[in-house]
């Protein structure tokens, strides 16, 4: 489990930091992008 791998802080901040990254707008702006390319393929 040591080494290479991050400790619990390291990915307990990478995971915030994600959700953070990934806002409501984001994900919003996503399944729109989904939805549009759906329509568009049909």
């Amino acid at each position: 489990m040591s080494g290479s791998t991050p400790g619990p802080i390291g990915l307990l901040s990478g995971t915030t930091g994600a959700t953070r990254f990934m806002s409501t707008r984001e994900i919003l702006h996503q399944s729109m992008w989904n939805c549009a390319r759906n329509f568009c393929r049909r």
